[in-house]
């Protein structure tokens, strides 16, 4: 399978059932995907703030400013 097959795909399972601006046309699918992006994103956040060798400055290499 193609990068271009797998992006239509993933296209057309992520793309609104209408357009209609008085419901929720939301697929399962993308409320799913973002809850999950939501999900490790937090994950990622509480090990690195719970990282003593990690700061916000030495993630851009600025620790000695």
């Amino acid at each position: 399978m193609s990068l271009e097959e797998l992006a239509r795909i993933r296209h057309e399972e992520m793309k609104p059932f209408d357009i209609d601006e008085t419901a929720d046309t939301r697929s399962r699918k993308r409320i799913d995907f973002c809850e999950a992006v939501v999900q490790e994103g937090s994950t990622v956040a509480m090990r690195l703030v719970e990282d003593e060798q990690w700061s916000p400055a030495s993630a851009y290499g600025d620790e000695d400013k």
